[in-house]
């Protein structure tokens, strides 16, 4: 719960944002064309549920926070489907608040579609406000500012004007709030900047997982309305919003068609290719729901099928299971199979050996506990010092177990054999 006190007006939104209509996609060529379209239409098929929602719960306006649109060209279908999806909206009565961010900055393209009256846009050069009223009452004022440009540095939460308790104040933004890690650093702005404005509620674009940073005032990031990769895995949706009886509470509501999700399987105890295709099918149909996933499957664990998983295998391990799927409504399309099982070594005993692969493992283990040191005194390598700053000690620590696996089969004979 929060908020802050208003009239006993009772009226309720949806928030929501990044919906990135119009996105291409690589590797067509992997990809079956039933899957491929399927992909394609989702972000479309994601907001026609939103209207849905919209209609069905009796909404009184729509807040969109920036990347309607996936590119500044703005494709001519995404405009004529946002248009269509607008209007019916309009046929209820209600309106839509949108503001645009770093994917589709206001004065980079043209529109080609003229929207309905009830869409409300707002500009990149100051801070607009609209009066979101009931007849002749005003319930609440809806501030926001565009991007006007891709790669904004500005605090545009500077910009908004510290509000008065007189009506519920809703600021829309899309912004790097808190600095995210991993996220583009656009409009960056901290969290006390937002809550010295005394907005009642935050509308946040731009990250596309979702968020809430706090609850009074609500300051919150709903998400992508639809995954379009394996990053942006799990249920994707928006924001209810209700405000009654002088308070707000807030409802995370799905609206994804198809769901990215990255699934790890244990292969230790799995001793053959077969043990291995009855657990991941098992694996599979565990997480089949009521629609379709694009899955990652990593594997994982020290295992005896090691030296097995050849890339040749988990290509035809993954076509098998492809081929098995394409007719399925509800499909599960394996993306890929990602191998990062180790071998049954026994890293103690060879050590003990003192032969030149104990020698090999004791220099990994050095380079290990060193690895910051090395990087640091040796410039032979600037690329690398450039970007594994980018990894965790986590991923540095299992770049470098695999890499000494990897030499260790080698060593042995047990891989890359002419």
């Amino acid at each position: 719960m929060g908020g802050k006190p208003l009239k006993d007006n009772n009226f309720t939104f949806i928030h929501c944002s990044d919906l990135h209509l119009g996105r291409n996609f690589s590797h067509r060529e992997q990809i079956d064309q039933k899957v491929f379209d399927y992909i394609l239409n989702s972000s479309y098929e994601s907001f026609k549920n939103i209207v849905r929602d919209a209609i069905k719960f009796n909404i009184d306006f729509m807040v969109i926070s920036g990347d309607v649109f996936d590119t500044i060209s703005h494709k001519l279908k995404a405009q004529l489907f946002l248009k269509e999806q607008f209007e019916k909206l309009n046929n209820h009565g209600i309106n839509v608040y949108m503001i645009h961010g770093n994917h589709d900055p206001i004065e980079e393209w043209k529109r080609n579609i003229e929207f309905p009256k009830n869409v409300y846009t707002f500009p990149p050069d100051k801070i607009e406000t609209y009066e979101f009223k009931k007849g002749n009452e005003t319930l609440a004022k809806i501030s926001g500012i565009s991007y006007a440009r891709s790669d904004v540095q500005e605090n545009l939460s500077l910009k908004f004007e510290v509000k008065k308790e007189d009506f519920f104040n809703i600021a829309i933004l899309h912004s790097n709030v808190g600095g995210i890690k991993g996220l583009d650093n656009y409009a960056p702005a901290s969290v006390n900047d937002l809550i010295y404005k005394n907005f009642d509620y935050w509308a946040l674009g731009h990250y596309h997982k979702n968020t809430i940073l706090k609850e009074n005032p609500y300051i919150v990031y709903p998400g992508t309305t639809q995954g379009l990769s394996i990053n942006e895995n799990g249920v994707k949706g928006y924001y209810l919003v209700k405000v009654y009886n002088k308070n707000t509470e807030i409802e995370f509501k799905k609206s994804s068609v198809l769901e990215w999700e990255v699934l790890p399987i244990n292969t230790e105890g799995i001793d053959t290719l077969d043990l291995l295709l009855n657990n991941l099918s098992k694996e599979i149909n565990k997480i089949k729901n009521e629609i379709p996933k694009i899955l990652r499957i990593v594997l994982t664990g020290h295992t005896a099928l090691h030296n097995d998983l050849t890339e040749d295998n988990l290509n035809d391990i993954l076509m098998k299971f492809r081929e098995a799927e394409i007719e399925e409504e509800n499909f599960v399309w394996i993306e890929s199979i990602k191998n990062n099982t180790k071998p049954e070594i026994e890293l103690e005993e060879l050590k003990r050996e003192n032969d030149f692969i104990s020698k090999f493992i004791d220099n990994y283990v050095n380079s290990e506990e060193n690895f910051e040191d090395l990087l640091s005194t040796d410039n032979s390598y600037p690329r690398l010092k450039k970007y594994i700053k980018m990894f965790s000690e986590e991923e540095k620590k299992e770049i470098l177990e695999n890499s000494m696996i990897d030499g260790i089969d080698y060593l042995r004979g047990e891989k890359y054999e002419n």
